[in-house]
């Protein structure tokens, strides 16, 4: 193009490298962007398989889905990102650098030297200046005429003739004018463009976008199995081919409008060029400070105009994304769901079917058996007597005990896992996502338009509660069917075996004829069978459950969380959650009043209490002082029979509770509870022995603390090579010759002449060992010389440590007294504490253990609260419940985390077994206050109990240095009163009052 002015030409060649192009090439990168993601989308979308008809395949489709969306969701995210990193706002910044670079290369001023012109009064807008304009073109022309007349003269004189024209001299703010011209013409009309292109570029991402939608709905009909008739793939896929046309034509307008608006800008500026600095534009129009004042202000707003459409478009990405990230959700808890039912599915067929099969088919054979073996009496009672000794060892005792334990561990962390795997999703889920409302996303929006919501908050408000809570409903149901098949199954065992011993019963009777025996057997075996059923029959109610329920569930969770999609109902769910919040801050802080109220009233009726019971206790004392009241000694009748009642009550109950409930050691896993630090440091000693450190063990703890269940797990789960040789001690090795016998049996060998035998013995043998032994503390008696054999055994520790590794097990009572005797620490580098177990971990112990045996427990409540309100009006469910805690709360402090004496407790509260339940008694606390009223010769004898782990007889009279008629003159009446126990020789405290005692000992320091 033309230009009338060189130097407006040579800034409009610069305007164009340095501005337009930038301006040009930043929108293009834009759209190129978008463009891309239009295209991605395309590239994903035409994968998709096409189908409208019901799927063969619904998790092919899910899976499809959830990958889709994952890529989807990951191309908005990196979209956005891309886009927050050159944001529109960020061209104004661009512009002004190019602008000033612009600049620089031209001349701030310009000085014209021209022939001056007579002013056109209608070209001048400001009618005051007309005298002027008169003026001069009078003096131009007045100019001339002096001129013309001169050169009369000069050509009279034959001289050169002057030059008519009159000339004139402007100044040109040529900088000022670029500004004004670029600000106020340029950038003020180039927004236009920008906002026309914008706003096509947004509207083709929506429709993009509502596409996108369309596909979700389809989703969601095919999840919940309905029609969706009105989908097109092909539609869809021509009109992303159409966006990105279009796309490209918005593109091409764009770049012809901004070419001509920059052609037109510096033509109209090459005019004004021409005539600043005269009276149509006077210099003072393009004054520096005016002209940059009006371009900070254009600069402003335009950068206002930009930052609002990066807010438009943020927030259109934004809310896109949430509603990707909601359907992906979705899709990622189906999966899981899936994941889930499969599993249980592969479950119940391979592992539970077969067992069910197994046991029928068992049953079968064992019933076929006998059916063909009626002959005579000892005939038939003989097989009926190997079969029911089979049945015990191979149905019974494999098959419907590894059924039964099957059905105890299954699926109930399968749910738990699958709610902690869906919890973790939705943590996921952003934080916090911006949108605006009745998506105005077409257009630039202030920050005040700007909604933020917190998706995550808005989930766990309401759709991730109603879904746990379907869950916890499935789980409890599943947890209801599985006890009802377990108690089914125990059925079978009992009717089976009850069955075989009424037949066997029968033939010992001189009536008794084998084919009324074997009908019985016949009976009784379809009895169990139907037992077999019903428990089968659970299976299937869970796997129906599971497909109807918990499948309508995660629909429903998807309902939920699709109204996040909303953004109008978004307001009033963010409403919701504010009223509720305020709601549970005065909720909570009520709670606390009334919490602060119960706490301190059982605190004052406890004071009143001791208070009570102390003035009367003294009152007591003064009476007796004087001789008012006998001073009586008692102890419970219930203390001396407890022991006893607990085994008759042991006896009663049925063989699978029997079994599981015996108080003996355990290495099954099943049984293992919370000693993992104890049996972690044990390992970590172990290993730093096989390091070639010096190490010894010692393990402490009270007598049925788990010290020997430890052991036996340490021993059977960790793949020793090792020989290991071990000993429990029961008796006092109080000579030298039994310290050497003890040794010589427990290395097998002949025998030994003094500890360094036994110490050349060990480090000259071919391998390393482990040793162990428990009840270390029956190395020495309380007398004098009494230590020496614990001394020999530190000796031969001492110096076998390379060669064996040495475990040694000791009351902590008795490890107490030994360190402040002979300082037994000294010779153990790591001392593992068995503490008393937390209440939590009593009642896991109890409660896995009476799951196996598939009981149901039925908690009988006292008397007292029968006769309470608030008791009465809870539901059954939670009467048992309260009763249930109430009682492990007991239980716990009773115990003092002891799991023996727990299981004494436990079994002593079994009342009555009905069917499948089993009654739960309450506790009838004894009162331990007859401690201290026991005499000074009877705490003596518990003291020297305690510090020995239990004597027997003659190792009682050596200690107290008396004879064994008077020692069993003391020990006797004690045992009576229920204060000892003697299970065979050895005379110990009654594990009842052993921590009561214990600690009493300890305030009067009869022991440390």
């Amino acid at each position: 193009m033309d230009f009338k002015n060189k130097p407006v030409e040579q800034a409009y060649i610069a305007f164009q490298n340095h501005i337009e192009d930038l301006i040009i090439e930043f929108f293009n990168s834009h759209i190129n962007q978008q463009s891309a993601l239009v295209k991605s989308y395309r590239l994903l979308y035409k994968k998709l398989p096409e189908t409208n008809s019901r799927l063969e395949n619904l998790m092919h489709h899910v899976n499809t889905q959830q990958s889709f969306r994952k890529k989807i969701f990951t191309l908005l995210e990196k979209h956005q990102k891309a886009f927050s990193d050159a944001a529109y706002g960020d061209l104004i910044f661009h512009i002004k650098a190019s602008f000033n670079t612009w600049l620089q290369d031209l001349p701030e001023t310009i000085e014209i030297k021209e022939a001056s012109e007579n002013y056109i009064f209608r070209a001048i807008k400001n009618p005051f200046i007309f005298p002027k304009a008169a003026f001069l073109n009078a003096y131009n022309k007045a100019i001339v005429i002096i001129l013309k007349f001169r050169n009369v003269i000069r050509k009279m004189t034959k001289r050169k003739a002057l030059d008519l024209v009159v000339y004139r001299y402007r100044k040109v703010p040529f900088h000022s004018l670029l500004t004004e011209y670029f600000h106020n013409k340029y950038l003020l009309k180039s927004g236009l463009i920008w906002t026309a292109l914008l706003e096509q570029s947004s509207s083709l991402l929506i429709q993009l976008w509502e596409a996108d939608e369309k596909l979700d709905a389809y989703n969601h009909a095919v999840l919940v199995d309905e029609q969706y008739l009105n989908f097109d793939f092909k539609e869809i896929s021509e009109l992303l081919d159409n966006i990105v046309e279009q796309q490209k034509q918005a593109f091409e307008i764009f770049q012809q409008q901004i070419f001509n608006l920059g052609s037109s800008v510096f033509n109209n500026m090459d005019d004004e060029f021409s005539i600043v600095d005269t009276l149509y534009v006077p210099f003072s129009r393009y004054k520096k400070n005016r002209v940059d004042k009006n371009a900070q202000k254009l600069n402003a707003s335009t950068a206002n105009l930009l930052d609002g459409w990066s807010r438009s478009y943020i927030a259109l990405l934004d809310d896109w994304t949430l509603d990707v990230e909601i359907t992906l959700l979705y899709f990622s808890v189906f999966d899981l769901f899936n994941d889930l039912q499969l599993k249980i599915d592969s479950f119940i067929d391979t592992d539970l079917s077969e067992s069910f099969k197994v046991i029928e088919q068992y049953l079968a054979d064992s019933r076929q058996r006998i059916e063909l073996s009626q002959g005579t009496k000892k005939g038939l009672k003989q097989i009926l007597s190997k079969e029911r000794c089979e049945s015990g060892q191979k149905l019974i005792d494999k098959s419907i005990t590894s059924l039964i334990e099957k059905l105890t561990i299954c699926f109930t962390t399968d749910f738990d896992k699958f709610v902690e795997k869906t919890k973790a999703l939705v943590n996921k889920v952003s934080e916090t996502r911006v949108y605006i409302k009745a998506r105005k996303y077409n257009s630039y929006v202030l920050e005040s338009e700007i909604e933020r919501i917190s998706p995550s908050e808005l989930l766990y408000f309401e759709a991730l509660p109603r879904f746990e809570a379907v869950a916890e409903k499935i789980k409890q149901f599943t947890d209801l069917e599985l006890e009802n098949a377990r108690a089914k199954l125990v059925g079978v065992s009992t009717v089976w075996d009850f069955s075989l011993e009424s037949a066997i019963f029968m033939l010992d009777e001189a009536k008794g004829r084998p084919k009324n025996a074997v009908q019985g057997v016949v009976e009784g075996a379809d009895r169990a069978v139907a037992h077999l059923k019903e428990a089968e029959t659970a299976l299937v109610n869970i796997r129906q459950t599971i497909d109807s329920d918990f499948r309508q569930g995660i629909i429903h969770f998807n309902e939920d969380i699709q109204k996040l999609k909303n953004t109008d109902n978004i307001f009033e769910l963010n409403l919701r959650i504010a009223r509720i919040k305020a709601y549970d801050k005065s909720r909570q802080l009520r709670q606390k009043a009334i919490e602060m109220i119960k706490n301190l009233l059982p605190v004052i009726i406890h004071l009143g209490k001791t208070l009570y019971f102390k003035f009367l206790r003294k009152f007591k004392a003064v009476k007796v002082k004087i001789g008012f009241v006998e001073n009586k000694k008692y102890v419970t009748f219930e203390l001396s029979e407890f022991i006893n009642e607990t085994q008759e009550a042991l006896k009663k109950l049925p063989f699978v509770y029997q079994r599981l409930f015996e108080l003996s050691p355990t290495d099954e896993s099943r049984f293992f509870v919370n000693r993992e630090k104890e049996l972690g440091y044990l390992k970590q000693a172990f290993v730093d022995w096989q390091k070639d450190r010096f190490i010894t063990v010692a393990l402490i703890g009270d007598k049925g603390s788990g010290i020997t269940s430890l052991l036996n797990y340490f021993l059977a789960n960790n793949n020793l090579s090792l020989k290991t040789d071990r000993a429990t001690l029961s008796e006092k090795l109080n000579t030298h010759q039994k310290y050497l016998k003890f040794f010589s049996e427990l290395f097998e060998q002949k025998s030994f002449d003094n500890n360094q035998a036994i110490i050349d013995y060990l480090n000259n043998s071919g391998q390393s060992r482990i040793v162990i032994i428990e009840n270390l503390h029956h190395f020495y008696l309380k007398e004098v010389n009494g230590f020496d054999n614990l001394q020999r055994l530190f000796e031969l520790m001492s110096n076998t440590l390379k060669k064996v590794f040495w475990v040694g097990a000791i009351t902590k009572n008795v490890w107490n007294y030994l360190d402040k005797t002979i300082f037994i620490s000294n010779y153990f580098t790591n001392e593992v504490l068995l503490s008393a177990l937390a209440p939590e971990a009593l009642e896991e112990i109890i409660t896995r253990r009476n799951k196996i045996s598939g009981f149901r427990l039925n908690f009988i409540p006292e008397a007292e609260l029968l006769e309470n309100k608030s008791f009465m009006q809870l539901s059954e469910e939670e009467k048992q419940e309260f009763l249930r805690k109430n009682l492990f709360k007991k239980l716990s402090r009773l115990s003092y985390g002891n799991i023996s004496l727990a299981q004494l407790y436990w079994l002593r509260l079994t009342r009555e077994v009905k069917e499948n339940t089993i009654d739960i008694g309450y506790f009838k606390e004894i009162d331990f206050s007859f401690i201290k009223d026991l005499s000074a010769q009877e705490l003596f004898v518990m003291q020297t109990i305690v510090l020995h782990d239990g004597l027997v007889l003659s190792d009682f009279s050596r200690v107290m240095d008396m004879t064994e008629a008077d020692s069993k003159n003391i020990l006797v009446p004690m045992l009576e009163k229920g204060l000892l126990i003697k299970p065979r020789e050895k005379y110990n405290i009654n594990p009842i009052i052993f921590n009561p005692v214990v600690n009493y000992l300890q305030s009067r320091n009869y022991i440390g």
